[in-house]
């Protein structure tokens, strides 16, 4: 469990934002656990007859993890683009030196994880780690792990941010502050460089151990950080929460099938009822499969009534509008994530059919396109770029100046038709508006471009060598023949030395 200091925050952030932090975490926490499920849980009146059925189906946390898998299982291509040509063997340097920073930083893994927790929490922190002579790493903080602070003028610049987490050990009372233990990180930007604090604290916010450190220079122009926000508005500093969007139609979902659950049960086991019998054979009445029903008549009746027994069963039949109920639910939060609700069958026919898949998700990738463009572009960009700063000013490797841009091509997840891209792609080439070049780097992005091309050169030289030597030599061969028959049908020197 997060431990929030209600007093540190406000003392870092003032009061009036601080107290909004601070309620702003307790919320984030509650839509973490709505997304687990226990949150998805509710009171049932007392004092009933039965136990109510309580059935959880976790529509968000299936929704959220598809619409996350979506927007970044193929993690986005990140390269430098040289804009001047020469200066491209350069860039190609700096996207090697990129690409071995995100492996070693479990890159793929860190960004899904983020991307649900952006898509939970309403934000996610983008955090660059290093020192000097060190290797630099890239990780990603959930909102509950820090708060932070930006410019009056610039809600886009971070003048401070902090980290924090409480240190996982035996289970503390939360009144006892003394015996609480939280690490705590701080950047902060003072006069155009960035310090950093960073130790272990008390409850109390006492300074815990010898080895913390206070306003310490990184080395770095700037704060190695940057925050997401997943949707909002201009000017918007906190984010909006999926979580939040179909909390309303879990809840109804979650009812309506608990509530199916104790129909069906009243139904398999309804009510029953004797008429005109005796009080013995009531009592001995058992309610159980297979069993048998001795009723024997009341004698104190008069007329000698028969005893009779039956049950009382509902003829109301719901089973069509429940199912269209709760199909329309289902629907209803797919459509707000714009994530399609489509099955496996109905998939079948469209299996090979790029375009046909392409249709059905275009609503759920335009929706990924606008939180590209709303900050994870930006943040992306920023990383690279960062990354590379860092690593010359705190002499991590040695990468060349050149004059670049950064290029972020998404992916996704859905097949393609290759087929037709490279009838239209060879087109091109025949066209001369694309080079063979560029043609080899497209589809054989692990190949050697150069190589192929040397190589199809000195093919086409042998064909063309080969085939003006039999043209040559068929020429002479021609030339040779016609020159002896011209000479035996003139008259060559044997008839004009006959006498």
């Amino acid at each position: 469990m997060l431990l929030i200091n209600e007093q540190w925050i406000k003392q870092e952030l003032g009061t009036l934002y601080g107290e909004r932090v601070v309620a702003e975490i307790k919320r984030i926490n509650t839509l973490y656990n709505i997304y687990d499920g226990p949150g998805q849980e509710w009171t049932t009146p007392g004092g009933l007859e039965y136990k109510p059925n309580k059935t959880v189906t976790n529509y968000i946390k299936k929704l959220i993890k598809a619409e996350a898998r979506f927007f970044c299982s193929c993690a986005p291509e990140i390269k430098f683009k040289a804009r001047d040509q020469k200066d491209a063997e350069a860039c190609e340097q700096l996207d090697d030196f990129l690409g071995g920073v995100l492996d070693a930083s479990h890159w793929q893994g860190k960004l899904i994880k983020a991307a649900r927790d952006c898509f939970i929490g309403k934000r996610v922190a983008l955090k660059l780690s290093g020192e000097p002579g060190k290797p630099l790493r890239v990780d990603f903080r959930p909102a509950q792990e820090f708060v932070f602070d930006t410019a009056d003028d610039d809600t886009d610049t971070l003048k401070k941010i902090i980290f924090f987490y409480q240190i996982a050990g035996e289970k503390i009372d939360e009144n006892d502050k003394e015996k609480q233990r939280i690490w705590c990180q701080k950047y902060e930007l003072k006069d155009g460089r960035c310090y950093l604090s960073q130790g272990l604290f008390d409850g109390n916010g006492e300074p815990v151990g010898g080895d913390n450190i206070t306003d310490k220079d990184t080395g770095l122009d700037f704060i190695p950080c940057t925050v997401i926000l997943n949707d909002g508005l201009t000017g918007d500093v906190s984010g909006e929460s999926d979580v939040e969007a179909l909390l309303t139609n879990q809840d109804t979902y979650n009812h309506a099938n608990s509530d199916d659950a104790d129909a069906l049960k009243f139904s398999m086991f309804p009510m029953r009822y004797t008429i005109d019998a005796s009080q013995e054979s009531s009592d001995k009445l058992q309610i159980a499969p297979g069993s048998y029903a001795d009723i024997v008549s009341d004698s104190s009746g008069i007329n000698n009534q028969q005893a009779k027994m039956g049950i009382l069963e509902s003829q109301f039949s719901y089973d069509q509008r429940l199912e269209n109920r709760l199909n329309r639910t289902k629907n209803d939060m797919h459509d707000l994530l714009s994530v399609p609700n489509v099955s496996l069958e109905q998939l079948k026919g469209l299996a090979q059919s790029g375009k046909g898949m392409r249709a059905i998700y275009w609503e759920l990738r335009c929706r990924c396109e606008e939180k590209w463009a709303e900050g994870w572009d930006d943040a992306l960009r920023w990383m690279a770029g960062s990354l590379v700063k860092m690593a010359r000013q705190l002499n991590v490797a040695q990468l060349p100046e050149v004059d670049y841009s950064i290029v972020i091509d998404h992916l996704y997840p859905i097949p393609e038709d290759e087929e037709d891209e490279r009838v239209n792609d060879m087109a091109e080439v025949t066209a001369r508006v694309r080079s063979r070049k560029s043609y080899i780097d497209k589809w054989q992005p692990d190949g050697d471009a150069d190589g192929e091309l040397q190589q199809i050169a000195a093919e086409q030289a042998m064909l063309e060598d080969g085939y003006t030597g039999r043209i040559t030599r068929e020429l002479e061969g021609a030339g040779t023949s016609s020159a002896q028959e011209g000479l035996t049908e003139g008259g060559g020197p044997q008839a004009r030395a006959s006498p």
